[in-house]
C-alpha cells in the first residue's frame, strides 16, 4: 500500500510540485553503489533506477560539478542545480554508474578512499554488510563481544534491521582499534570472504578524463570523531588529499566526511586545509548562490537509496523530509 500510494504521488505530479520551490537551491544527491547486488542491511541502487535517474535529472535539472559550482554567482538557469555526488570508489561504479553517465553527457564527482584504491581493501561499513548478509542468509546466531557487553538478536526482538543498526551505530562511534576488534572476531568467527572489489588508481583516472570530478573520503574511512591523535587525523584529512592529487597530478578541492561524521578537532584540520568544499549528509539543500564566507565551504547532501523510481524522485524534491518535519 505504501508503495502503491508513494508511486501515485509521483505520477500526478508531486515531485515537480516540490521541485518547483527549488529555484534558488542546489540539490546535492549522496550516492554510493550501482549494482545488482542485494544485500538486505544495504541495498545498491540498481543500474535500471539509476538510468531512470539520470533520466529525471538531465530533464529537469542543470546539472553541473563541484568546479562550475564555485563560479556561478547568481541563479543563471531556468532549472534548478544539481550535482551527483558519490562516495567509496567501488567497482561497480567504473562498471555500471560511469558507462550511463558518460551516455547522458553528465558530469559527477566521486570520493575516494586511499586504502581501498591502494589494497582493494573494504571499508568497515561494507565489511559490516557482508557479515551481517551472511549471518541472516545462514541463519547463524550472530554474537556482538564489545568491551563492556555482549548482543544478540533475542536482544533486539529478533528484529534482524534493529539489530544491524544498533551495532553500526556502536561501531561507528568507537575509536578505530576496538572497532577492527569487533570486526575481526566476527569475521574470524564465520571464515568467509568479505572482500569486495574496489576501483584502482587506473580505472579512477579514467574516470576523472570521463568528466568525474575526483574528491577524497579520507584515507582509510574512519569515523573523524573519534580520532584523538593529531598525526592520524591529518592522514585521514590531509594526506589523502596530497596522495590522490600526486596520482592523479590535479587538485583535490572536495572532502566528503565518512557516514557525515565530523569532530571538534577534525574540524579544526580540516578549516586549515586548502580543500574548497566539504561535504555533510543531512538531507538539506543548499541556498543558491552559495556562501563563501566559510572555508571550505559546507555543502548539505540527500542521501539516495534503493527504491523504486517515483519514491526516489520524490525523496530527492524532499517529500520524505517534509512528511518527518509534519509527523
Amino acid at each position: 500500500m505504501k508503495n502503491l500510494i508513494l508511486n501515485s504521488l509521483h505520477t500526478i505530479g508531486v515531485s515537480s510540485l516540490l521541485r518547483g520551490r527549488k529555484k534558488n537551491q542546489l540539490t546535492v544527491l549522496s550516492l554510493h553503489r550501482i549494482s545488482n547486488e542485494r544485500n538486505v542491511f544495504w541495498n545498491p541502487i540498481q543500474p535500471k533506477t539509476f538510468n531512470q535517474l539520470l533520466t529525471y535529472v538531465k530533464k529537469n535539472y542543470n546539472v553541473i560539478g563541484f568546479e562550475e559550482l564555485e563560479h556561478i554567482e547568481g541563479a543563471k538557469s531556468t532549472k534548478p542545480y544539481l550535482i551527483l555526488s558519490f562516495d567509496d570508489g567501488y567497482y561497480d561504479f567504473y562498471e555500471f554508474a560511469l558507462p550511463l553517465l558518460v551516455k547522458h553527457g553528465l558530469p559527477s564527482n566521486h570520493n575516494i578512499v586511499n586504502e581501498c584504491a591502494n589494497k582493494n581493501k573494504i571499508i568497515w561499513t561494507q565489511h559490516l554488510n557482508v557479515l551481517f548478509e551472511h549471518s541472516i542468509q545462514n541463519s547463524i546466531p550472530l554474537e556482538i563481544e564489545f568491551a563492556d557487553r555482549k548482543t544478540t538478536l533475542s536482544d533486539f526482538g529478533n528484529s534482524w534491521m534493529s539489530f544491524y543498526l544498533n551495532t553500526f551505530k556502536t561501531l561507528l562511534n568507537m575509536p578505530v582499534s576496538e572497532r577492527e576488534s569487533v570486526m575481526n572476531q566476527l569475521q574470524n568467527a564465520m571464515g568467509i570472504d568479505t572482500s569486495c572489489r574496489m576501483m584502482n588508481w587506473e580505472e579512477i583516472r579514467e574516470c576523472n578524463a570521463n568528466g568525474v570530478e575526483i574528491g577524497s573520503h579520507t584515507f582509510a574511512h574512519d569515523s573523524l570523531g573519534t580520532i584523538k591523535d593529531l598525526g592520524a587525523l591529518e592522514k585521514e584529512i590531509l594526506t589523502s588529499k596530497r596522495e590522490t592529487e600526486k596520482l592523479l597530478g590535479k587538485k583535490v578541492n572536495v572532502l566528503a566526511l565518512p557516514n557525515g561524521q565530523t569532530g571538534k578537532q577534525a574540524d579544526a584540520v580540516i578549516s586549515n586545509s586548502d580543500y574548497k568544499f566539504v561535504l555533510y549528509v543531512n538531507d538539506e539543500l543548499n541556498r543558491m548562490p552559495i556562501s563563501k564566507d566559510n572555508n571550505p565551504i559546507p555543502i548539505s547532501r540527500v542521501n539516495m537509496v534503493d527504491e523504486p523510481f517515483p519514491q526516489m524522485a520524490l525523496r530527492m524534491e524532499q517529500f520524505h523530509k517534509m512528511l518527518r518535519r509534519n509527523v
